[in-house]
């Protein structure tokens, strides 16, 4: 590497092979340089400066000076104006740098096409071979060439254009008008009120002084604006439907585009009726493709990217932030699915589209299904019956208006879960809850007795886990399904319809004969009425027609129970087909087990224990045993009522039982008792036909025709 000075002659300053610096002085100068990267300055006066190879930068000073970049890439500067100079670029690609000059405002032009810079009172200089322009500081017209151009205009007002070629244009300081012409160009209006056409081709408008008053135009092709270099503050609309950018008064024109780059602020993008990609890049942005298959990325920043035009194939992503994905201004028809955990919305007749990292959605007024991913999710799904799923995650569901279904896959985790306005559920059906689960509409809370708990509000209809819990009603009507598990269902008040599903469960009605249906399901299942008080003998609770019923009309359905539990009012129970558990509760209950083998106790109150048949309570281990039978003659105490089996089928009409005490069968028609076993005999065979047994072995008394008897013949 050498540095070269001339002398105030005119000299001749070859270059060596190394990087160089050659510097001439006041007169003409010869300067060469052989190879490598070098500077050559000719100072003062006429200089012939030639690059040679390498990439090399050249300043002819004053004067009228011939360069010559020769091969490599070369920057050519003048420094003195338009002053009959002649510039030559060579091979490479290669800049006429003007930048440290200011010319006058619309007088020069600097025309890499016919090679001439020129200015309008008439000097000219020559430029062959460049690509680049680096225009003065004052304002100018520069023109590209057939290829590839870099058109920087720095100050002043410019006009510039890229005719051919895949150009980038910078406007810089100034009020410019750029147009890019053929090919795929950049261009930047820079600073000031800037004029920009993209041309033909796809083109990207880059704007960096913000709202500005600008006006774009992409051309033809598919074009971008670009304001990815500003950062905008809330209230910028990027609207590339109307062709405006507004912000509070501030308003600029983009017509012909087809995508947008947001700036790093937060603002709303609007698409146009055509195919988009809309990216919002930084900040909270809001993000509507319109019609057309539009791409759309949020970028960083909490975003909500709005679908207005349903299942069209789009590809939405969220970005980086807690992102939305808002189908609210659609109505979809059954068969949508919308699920954040595939990234996929998709129709049942085919239709699709990518919905990648999103953590909330915004249903449509329609009725579709969504499903969250494994993270927190906020679901809400508008119009329309929903059935919204949230996955894992401590998640907030809304079902908005419809009769919507949420379920709750990942058991009790703190999610909130609101059914909204009309019929919705809550449902349960995917887990296994252990017996310390309690679902309860009447609270709005579901619990466990170890601490987790959920908020469950404006639901009327419960879906229980496949394992035991408690679900509790509201004051409303409800649908209560226990499913899996050996659950306890209390509709509370409301005309409610339950079903245990499967297992040993327990549905208790806590609110009277109400129209209710109840259904207990597979399992041994309990009605349980321990909770209310009927009035005296007008209520009749009956397994066997599978109905309760009230004297004064009100009936309920009671379906698949082997058990009761009576009211604390007396009531008539009457058991079914099988064997049945019996429990009149407190009042005065008259209670038959019917056929198969019961356990029957009558709680407190007088009880009477009715056996209608022979097959009622069959003789051994196929006996029914009654729990809590106080006897011994005492009025206030309870009753066997034999009176409905024919004693002496042998003989017309309904014949009365003869009490032996413990004494053996001698004749047909004989009731006995003997350690705790009431036996009867119906036949000539002087065994016993049924037999009751009594826990405790209580003494009892017994005379026909009195009603102080422990036994109505």
């Amino acid at each position: 590497m050498a540095v070269i000075f001339g002398t105030i002659n005119g000299d001749s300053l070859p270059g060596t092979a190394g990087n160089d610096s050659i510097f001439g002085w006041a007169f003409g100068d010869n300067a060469n340089s052989v190879s490598g990267n070098d500077n050559l300055d000719g100072g003062a006066g006429n200089d012939s400066l030639f690059g040679g190879t390498g990439s090399d930068t050249l300043n002819g000073g004053s004067g009228t000076d011939l360069t010559d970049g020769g091969s490599g890439n070369d920057r050519i500067i003048d420094s003195d104006a338009v002053n009959f100079d002649n510039h030559n670029g060579g091979d490479g690609v290669d800049t006429i740098d003007y930048s440290g000059v200011t010319f006058g405002s619309g007088l020069v032009t600097i025309n890499l096409a016919t090679g001439v810079t020129s200015v309008s009172s008439g000097n000219t200089e020559t430029i062959l071979n460049f690509e680049n322009v680096e225009g003065s500081q004052g304002g100018e017209t520069i023109i590209g060439s057939s290829g590839n151009n870099v058109l920087n205009g720095n100050g002043g007002n410019d006009t510039i254009n890229g005719g051919l070629g895949n150009d980038i244009i910078d406007g810089g300081i100034g009020n410019d008008s750029l147009v890019g012409g053929s090919g795929n160009d950049t261009i930047n209006g820079g600073a000031g009120v800037d004029s920009t056409n993209g041309g033909n081709d796809n083109d990207r408008i880059i704007d960096s002084d913000g709202v500005n008053f600008d006006v774009h135009n992409g051309g033809d092709g598919v074009d971008t604006i670009d304001y990815s270099g500003v950062v905008f503050a809330p209230g910028v609309t990027i609207n590339l439907a109307t062709g405006v950018t507004s912000s509070g008064g501030n308003t600029e024109t983009i017509n012909n585009f087809e995508n947008v780059e947001g700036s790093q602020g937060g603002e709303t993008i609007i698409g146009s009726f055509g195919n988009n990609a809309l990216n919002g890049n930084g900040g909270n942005d809001t993000i509507n493709g319109g019609t057309g298959v539009d791409s759309t990325n949020g970028g960083s920043g909490n975003d909500r990217i709005v679908d207005s035009d349903g299942v069209n194939f789009d590809v939405h992503n969220g970005g980086i932030g807690v992102d939305t994905i808002d189908y609210s201004g659609v109505a979809f028809a059954p068969g949508v699915t919308i699920n954040l955990a595939t990234g996929v919305t998709s129709v049942s007749s085919g239709n699709t589209e990518t919905i990648l990292n999103f953590e909330n959605v915004e249903g449509s007024q329609g009725g579709e299904t969504i499903i969250g991913s494994s993270g927190n999710n906020v679901l809400n799904g508008n119009g329309g019956n929903d059935t919204i799923n949230g996955g894992t995650g401590v998640d907030s569901t809304n079902g908005g208006s419809g009769d919507d279904r949420i379920v709750d896959t990942d058991a009790v985790n703190f999610d909130v879960h609101n059914g909204g306005v009309g019929i919705d559920t809550i449902d349960y059906s995917g887990v296994s809850f252990g017996s310390t689960v309690t679902i309860n509409l009447a609270t709005g809370v579901t619990s466990v007795n170890g601490g987790n708990t959920e908020t469950i509000s404006n639901f009327e209809n419960v879906e229980g886990s496949q394992g035991g819990e408690t679900i509790i009603g509201s004051s409303g009507n409800n649908v209560l399904n226990g499913n899996g598990g050996n659950d306890t269902i209390n509709g509370g008040a409301g005309a409610d319809s339950t079903n245990g599903g499967s297992g040993n469960d327990r549905i208790v009605d806590s609110d009277g004969v109400n129209f209710d249906v109840h259904n207990g399901g597979i399992g041994v299942d309990t009605i349980d009425y321990s909770g209310t008080t009927f009035a005296s003998g007008a209520v009749t609770i009956n397994l066997a027609t599978a109905v309760t019923s009230v004297n004064s009309g009100n009936t309920e359905t009671i379906l698949n129970f082997e058990n009761v539990e009576g009211s604390q009012g007396g009531e008539t129970i009457i058991g079914s087909l099988g064997n049945n558990v019996l429990n009149g509760n407190g009042g005065n209950d008259t209670i038959r087990g019917g056929s198969g083998t019961d356990l029957l106790t009558g709680g407190s109150g007088n009880d009477v224990f009715d056996f209608d048949f022979v097959s009622d309570s069959q003789p051994g281990v196929l006996r029914d045993v009654i729990t809590d039978f106080v006897g011994n003659g005492n009025l206030l105490g309870d009753q066997l009522d034999l009176s409905g089996i024919d004693a002496n089928p042998f003989l017309a009409g309904n014949q009365a039982f003869t009490y032996i005490g413990a004494a053996a069968f001698s004749g047909v028609g004989q009731v006995r008792y003997s350690g705790g076993i009431i036996q009867g005999n119906t036949n000539f065979d002087f065994a016993a036909e049924f037999e009751i047994q009594l826990q405790g072995s209580p003494v009892l008394f017994v005379a026909a025709a009195n009603p102080a008897s422990d036994i109505i013949l």
